[in-house]
């Protein structure tokens, strides 16, 4: 439960840091260097508000992703997700599943 609380709580405050860089880089950057340039209009608004818009949604995401697979990484490398898949073997093989399935759970 810490795990989730905390990606979902830290990278949530991380989330507004991330999604004004983007914004300003991925949308206001590329249609300042489209007028810059002298690109068409059209041009201009379907990489700044097409493609940069599309980057810009996914970038704000990326703290809690991020801190979700670190904290996997510390569960894996401590060794515990190795005995949870252990302890599952049993109760999986009677889903007709190896014990390793139930870590993605």
């Amino acid at each position: 439960y810490l795990m989730f609380f905390f990606a979902i709580n830290i990278g949530g405050a991380l989330q507004p840091i991330f999604d004004k860089g983007s914004s300003a880089i991925f949308i206001d950057g590329i249609q300042w260097l489209g007028i810059r340039f002298g690109l068409p209009d059209w041009l201009t608004v379907f990489l700044a508000q097409g493609i940069g818009g599309g980057v810009n949604t996914v970038l704000p995401l990326v703290p809690q992703i991020g801190l979700m697979y670190l904290f996997l990484s510390l569960l894996e490398d401590s060794g515990y997700m190795a005995r949870a898949a252990f302890v599952m073997d049993r109760l999986m093989q009677a889903l007709g599943l190896p014990g390793k399935s139930f870590v993605p759970l």
